[in-house]
């Protein structure tokens, strides 16, 4: 998802304290909650949203689990947030971690996250 209206910088990120990352993560766990009681799906664990380097870009990752009433499926989520002027974005990874295979499904995913990198 893009943000081209965010204004909040890499250096903001980079600086931002831990109630500020707190703040924000309170908001998204309650924005989530909403976004899961429309599709009859409920939070199954919040990890929370912490401060983090990905090839030198300051992210903000958000951890949880959740089970989604439309596809009846559980999944491990997690949101990559790269705050950047108006080139903000989040990525979404996902997968279903009650599956035997869901170990390499990690794998995968973390080789997405880590491939990130910004454009000048």
């Amino acid at each position: 998802r893009y943000y081209p209206w965010i204004e909040i910088t890499q250096e903001d990120v980079i600086f931002a304290n831990t109630e500020e990352v707190q703040f924000l993560d309170d908001e998204l766990y309650k924005d989530m909650l909403l976004a899961m009681e429309k599709i009859d799906g409920k939070i199954l664990s919040w990890d929370g949203t912490e401060k983090d380097r990905i090839n030198g870009i300051a992210v903000l990752v958000t951890d949880y689990r959740r089970y989604s009433g439309i596809t009846k499926s559980n999944a491990r989520v997690r949101l990559v947030r790269v705050l950047n002027g108006h080139q903000s974005f989040t990525l979404t990874v996902s997968y279903d971690d009650t599956i035997q295979s869901s170990f390499m499904l990690k794998g995968i995913t973390n080789r997405i996250i880590e491939s990130l990198s910004l454009s000048k």
